[in-house]
C-alpha cells in the first residue's frame, strides 16, 4: 500500500497533548531570576538542569563589561517575560495557517513578524523539543536541525544572551505597531534551473567595492541589499555555543533568519536558501571564542523604501554552503565548479541589479587560498548582474584585489575568459605543492 502525503507541516507546541499543562506553568507572574530558572526546569519536567538560567543571568550581571549596556533584571522580568508569556499563550491564534517544511526544490514560506517572534520564543524555552515538530511524510525529523535555543544558557556566553535580549526588546517595543505586525519575513528555497555554461558566458565582470571587514558603518558607506551568509549544509545546526563560527555570528546578527532552520532540510549542491526581510539588530565582532557583541543596530524598517520596494525585498540574506574541502587540489579543481554553482544559485535568485556583500565564504576560519573564493564570488556576482561589496581582512589582500580588478577593467575581461584563464593556471600546477600559496591573480595576469 502506498501513502500520498500532503505538503508536510510543522507541528507546534500548542498542538501537543502537553500544551494545557505547559500553559498553566507559563501563565504566572515571575518576580526573580530564581523563579525564571524554576519555570524552565518545571516545563521540561526536570530534564533541564536547575540553576542553568540563574547562573547565566548572574554571570551576565557580574561580567563588568563596559561595552555592554546590560538589560536590567527588572527589564527581563517586567518587559521581556510578559512578552514571552503573551506570545506563547496566544500562539494558537497567531498561526491560523500551517507552516510547511521546505525540502529540495524551489519553494517558499511566508511568516509574519509576530509569528517569527513566537517561533523564536518557542525555541527560547525549548518547547520545540517537546513535540514531534513535523507531520508524517517523506521528511523525517533527523533531516531537520534541532530547533532549540537552550544552548545559549548552557554555553554561558553573555554576548549571545545580550544579542537575543536585544532582539526580544525590539519585539516588545514594536509588537503593537501595525507596521511591525503587517510586515513579513520570507524563507525562499531556490534550486538552480540550469547550470551556466561558464566558458561561453560573455557577460562583463562586475564592479567590486572593497571595505574593511571591521567597519561599523558599512550600511552608511555603501548601500547593499544582498548579504552572504556562509552556512553549513543544514542551516544553523550548531546552536550558539562558546565558540561561534561565521554562520552562528550571521544568524545572531539577524535573529529573525533563524526561522529558516525550523523548516529547511539540508541543501543540495545546486540550491541556496534566502531569507528576505530579516533585519540586522546588532553587530558582532571577532570569531570563535573571541566573538563579542559590538553594538546595537537600529535598522528596523517597515513598509516601503524610497525606491518603492517593499521591506521584504529591501534585505536578503543569502545562505549557501561551501565545500568542506578547503585546501589543496580539491579546493582549486574538484570542488571549484560545485562552489561556483552554489554561489550563483544564491546570487541569481532575485533578479535585482543590486550590490551583494560578501567575504571569503566558509563557516570556519578559512585557511585555504582566499583568491579562489574571491574569484568564485566575483564570477557568481557578475553572472547575476550584481556588483560585489567584498569585505577584506588584511591590507595585503586589499592591494592584490585592487591590482587584479584594474587589470580586468583594462583588458575588459568577461566571465568566460576569466574562468578559462583560471583553469589554465591551475592545470599547469596540478602536480605542484602548496596550492594555498599560489598567487592566482598574478598568474592569470601573466598569461
Amino acid at each position: 500500500m502506498q501513502f500520498i502525503y500532503e505538503m508536510q507541516k510543522i507541528i507546534f507546541p500548542f498542538e501537543s497533548l502537553k500544551w494545557n499543562a505547559i500553559k498553566t506553568k507559563i501563565d504566572v507572574e515571575i518576580e526573580s531570576t530564581v523563579q525564571l530558572d524554576s519555570l524552565f526546569v518545571s516545563i521540561h519536567d526536570g530534564k533541564f538542569k536547575a540553576r542553568t538560567i540563574l547562573d547565566m543571568f548572574r554571570k551576565y550581571y557580574d561580567c563588568g563589561d563596559s561595552q555592554l549596556e546590560l538589560y536590567s533584571e527588572e527589564h527581563v522580568l517586567k518587559v521581556l517575560f510578559p512578552l514571552w508569556r503573551r506570545l506563547l499563550l496566544g500562539s494558537k491564534k497567531i498561526f491560523k495557517n500551517p507552516i510547511h517544511v521546505l525540502s529540495e526544490g524551489t519553494c517558499n514560506q511566508q511568516f509574519t513578524r509576530t509569528q517569527v517572534a513566537t517561533i523564536l520564543t518557542f525555541a527560547w524555552f525549548g518547547l520545540m523539543e517537546i513535540t514531534p515538530k513535523v507531520s508524517r511524510g517523506p521528511v523525517k525529523l533527523k533531516q531537520l536541525p534541532r530547533f532549540c535555543l537552550l544552548d545559549v544558557f548552557k554555553a554561558g556566553n553573555i554576548h549571545t544572551l545580550h544579542a537575543f535580549l536585544r532582539y526580544f526588546t525590539i519585539v516588545a517595543e514594536n509588537l503593537l505597531q501595525e507596521e511591525f505586525t503587517r510586515s513579513i519575513v520570507v524563507v525562499y528555497r531556490r534550486k538552480l534551473p540550469a547550470k551556466p555554461n561558464w566558458r561561453q558566458l560573455n557577460k562583463p565582470i562586475s564592479e567590486v567595492y572593497l571595505a574593511d571587514a571591521h567597519s561599523e558603518n558599512l550600511q552608511s558607506e555603501l548601500d547593499y541589499i544582498f548579504e552572504l551568509c556562509p552556512c553549513a549544509n543544514m542551516l544553523c545546526k550548531r546552536r550558539f555555543g562558546v565558540d561561534m563560527n561565521y554562520e552562528e555570528i550571521m544568524f545572531l546578527m539577524h535573529p529573525e533568519a533563524i526561522v529558516a532552520s525550523l523548516i529547511c532540510t539540508g541543501m543540495m549542491q545546486d540550491e541556496a536558501i534566502l531569507v528576505l526581510g530579516a533585519q540586522k539588530t546588532c553587530k558582532i565582532n571577532g570569531y570563535g571564542g573571541s566573538a563579542k557583541y559590538a553594538c546595537s543596530v537600529d535598522d528596523m524598517r517597515y513598509g516601503y523604501g524610497d525606491d518603492g520596494r517593499e521591506l521584504m525585498l529591501q534585505t536578503a540574506l543569502i545562505c549557501i554552503d561551501a565545500s568542506s574541502k578547503l585546501a589543496g587540489i580539491e579546493q582549486h579543481v574538484d570542488t571549484f565548479d560545485r562552489d561556483l554553482t552554489k554561489a550563483y544559485a544564491g546570487f541569481s535568485a532575485l533578479n535585482f541589479h543590486d550590490i551583494v556583500m560578501a567575504s571569503h565564504w566558509s563557516t570556519i576560519l578559512f585557511t585555504g587560498n582566499l583568491q579562489v573564493k574571491f574569484i568564485q564570488l566575483l564570477l557568481a556576482a557578475s553572472a547575476s548582474d550584481k556588483k560585489l561589496l567584498y569585505l577584506v581582512q588584511s591590507r595585503d589582500f586589499d592591494e592584490k584585489v585592487n591590482e587584479f580588478m584594474r587589470w580586468i577593467e583594462g583588458d575588459e575581461v568577461t566571465c568566460g575568459q576569466l574562468i578559462e584563464m583560471y583553469q589554465a593556471v591551475i592545470s599547469k600546477r596540478v602536480k605542484g605543492n602548496r596550492f594555498s600559496e599560489i598567487d592566482i591573480f598574478g598568474a592569470i595576469m601573466d598569461l
